[in-house]
């Protein structure tokens, strides 16, 4: 498994996400040339492009091989009869469950607990404007607590697709 700290892509729909390591974010030295600058953004831009069409080729691939799989189990005469049973229980299980879910109690737990998700995510975002700033501030990807705990900030960017206009 790969390690959180590696430049690894890793996709979500139409999205590719990497982790950003230090030396990643690390600013060029003021020594470089212009021209030394340029080759490594033009580089840097090569390798993305390149790893992008790897990356959208590979998942193809992935695509199709898990198509075949779904296409064998779709045809296999044993596990659609099995299929019935568990269907016909599943339907006895959700009329269940419809029934447990109208309760009053589940209705107030799930009121308490739409609640307590948007407060997380106030906090969350709250918590990741201040850890950018504390970054920009420092330099510095941990932060100490009191009791000696050190924690590690992770610092994520993202390369969405976007349209193209026509002018």
């Amino acid at each position: 498994m790969p390690d959180t700290d590696q430049n690894v892509p890793t996709t979500e729909v139409d999205e590719v996400t990497v982790d950003a390591t230090e030396e990643s974010v690390t600013e060029t030295e003021s020594t470089t040339s212009p021209s030394m600058v340029g080759e490594a953004l033009d580089a840097t831009q090569n390798l993305i492009i390149r790893l992008t069409q790897q990356l959208e080729e590979l998942q193809g691939k992935q695509h199709e091989l898990k198509e075949m799989m779904k296409n064998i189990f779709d045809n296999d005469e044993t596990l659609k009869q099995a299929q019935q049973i568990v269907d016909e229980q599943s339907k006895t299980a959700r009329s269940r469950k419809n029934e447990i879910t109208q309760t009053q109690e589940v209705i107030d737990l799930k009121t308490k607990i739409a609640d307590i998700s948007d407060d997380l995510k106030m906090v969350t975002e709250s918590l990741n404007t201040h850890l950018l700033n504390y970054y920009q501030l420092t330099g510095s990807k941990s932060v100490d607590f009191p009791g000696g705990e050190e924690r590690e900030m992770v610092i994520r960017v993202r390369l969405k697709k976007t349209s193209l206009k026509n002018d």
